[in-house]
């Protein structure tokens, strides 16, 4: 009797090598490589790639950076996805690898884009949930647009679905304010009495956003946590363009200073040497005078005329011009 002990990553192997022999494989996307998922009690078996580019989240979670298969070519990291069933996870891999022949092309229910949108939130794959929205968008009873539209953190359908709750001629039902909550219904039902009577004058919109503005923040907050590399690459864009342009402006706005600050001095320059020849035309006609001391002693006082010159007994400096001829 063989008494080698036995490791525990053998253990795991040997469980992995039966799950061929217990599990069905999916007759579409069981591959013969990649990675292994396990969903209820099916195999299925596809490219990892997709999942990896397609979410950072998932491919860390479930560890796809790792080899699934050993040097016999075993699995030996088969995925577990629990909360999901087999039909939703089948759903989700025709997004992830469409089919496209020369007849048909992949097409999908409304109940599947809806699981396509739960799951594609949930596994944070943002370029599918933006595809999902898209196809959604005119498809969604109002109630149907605030309970989505609040787990898929899509702020639009839910001030369209409240709008839509306001304006329908149909009251709020007991059942429908189940679903959205008793307190948003009260809130809808003022609101609705305001736009009965004309004092909102179009602005029905308006006064939800204000009314709800706590939960449409929180939930544009959420979106912009999704967003698709492709709007993240133009956000990028969009910034970049405002910074270079940004220092376009500041770039013209320092050339101008410059040349401004150019201009003033060539304005002084011109005036000082204006001054200048000004100046050398008054000594030309005029000579300058002679700078003189005289030391004046003390005298009576004099009257002139209706002014009274009083003698100074401290030394004076006059200055005495000499005329020219």
């Amino acid at each position: 009797m063989d008494t080698t002990p036995v490791s525990s990553e053998q253990r795991r192997q040997t469980m992995v090598v039966k799950q061929e022999q217990i599990y069905e494989k999916d007759e579409v996307y069981y591959w013969a490589d990649n990675v292994t998922f396990l969903v209820e009690r099916k195999l299925f078996r596809v490219s990892r790639h997709q999942f990896i580019v397609g979410s950072e989240y998932f491919a860390e979670k479930y560890r796809l950076g790792l080899p699934s298969r050993d040097d016999r070519g075993t699995d030996i990291n088969t995925v577990v996805l629990q909360g999901v069933t087999a039909v939703q996870f089948r759903a989700f891999l025709r997004i992830v690898f469409p089919v496209h022949t020369t007849s048909t092309t992949t097409s999908f229910t409304k109940e599947e884009w809806l699981t396509i949108l739960d799951l594609s939130v949930r596994w944070q794959f943002h370029d599918f949930r933006k595809l999902a929205i898209e196809h959604l968008n005119n498809d969604l009873t109002a109630i149907e647009l605030i309970k989505i539209g609040r787990s898929a953190y899509v702020p639009r359908w839910v001030l369209s679905g409240y709008k839509s709750l306001v304006e329908r001629d149909d009251i709020i039902t007991e059942e429908e304010a189940d679903d959205i909550g008793n307190r948003t219904a009260n809130i809808l039902w003022i609101v609705r009495y305001f736009a009965e009577r004309k004092a909102l004058e179009g602005a029905v919109e308006s006064e939800l956003a204000w009314r709800f503005s706590g939960e449409i923040t929180a939930l544009e907050a959420e979106e912009a946590q999704r967003r698709t590399s492709a709007e993240l690459e133009l956000e990028a864009r969009r910034v970049e363009e405002k910074r270079s342009l940004e220092e376009e402006r500041r770039v013209k706005a320092a050339a101008e200073q410059v040349a401004r600050d150019r201009q003033d001095e060539e304005t002084a320059r011109r005036e000082q040497e204006l001054q200048a020849a000004r100046l050398a035309e008054e000594e030309r006609r005029w000579p300058r005078g002679v700078l003189t001391t005289v030391r004046v002693f003390p005298q009576p006082a004099k009257i002139r005329g209706r002014h009274t010159i009083m003698a100074s007994k401290k030394r004076r400096w006059v200055y005495l011009k000499r005329q020219g001829k």
